[in-house]
C-alpha cells in the first residue's frame, strides 16, 4: 500500500495531494476508493483536479490489462520430436510442447518404450 505524497504526481497537482493528506488521506488506496463526490463534500477543491489526479494514480499503481488470445499468440512452444520420422510427420512436426498428448495403440507397440 502506498502512501500517498505530492511527489507521485505532477506539479500541477501536487498542492491536491497536500490538502488530501491534511483531510486525512494517508494512502493511495484511501483516496481510490473514495467517490470524487464524497471527497468533494470534505474538501473544496477544483473537479477537474481531483479526476486528474485519480487518473494519475490510476495509471501508476493499477494492474494492466492483457488480452489472453493476445498473449498465446506471442507465446512460443516448442516441438518435441516423437523419434518417429512417420509419426512426427502425421503429427506436423512432434509433439508440441506444453500440451497432454496420449499414445495409444496395440499390444506390444512400443508406447512404453522409451528412447534418448
Amino acid at each position: 500500500m502506498s502512501l500517498l505524497r505530492p511527489n507521485l504526481v505532477p506539479d500541477h497537482l501536487q498542492n491536491v495531494v497536500s490538502v488530501l493528506k491534511d483531510h486525512g488521506f494517508s494512502t493511495v488506496t484511501e483516496f481510490l476508493i473514495h467517490d470524487e463526490e464524497e471527497i468533494l463534500k470534505k474538501i473544496y477543491e477544483k473537479v477537474k483536479d481531483l479526476i486528474c489526479l485519480k487518473k494519475e494514480l490510476h495509471k501508476k499503481f493499477s494492474a494492466t490489462v492483457e488480452n489472453g488470445f493476445d498473449l498465446y499468440q506471442g507465446f512460443e512452444r516448442k516441438i518435441i520430436s516423437t523419434g518417429s520420422e512417420r509419426l512426427d510427420e502425421l503429427l506436423e512436426g512432434g509433439i508440441q510442447e506444453g500440451e497432454l498428448t496420449e499414445i495409444c495403440g496395440g499390444i506390444a507397440t512400443g508406447k512404453t518404450q522409451g528412447w534418448t
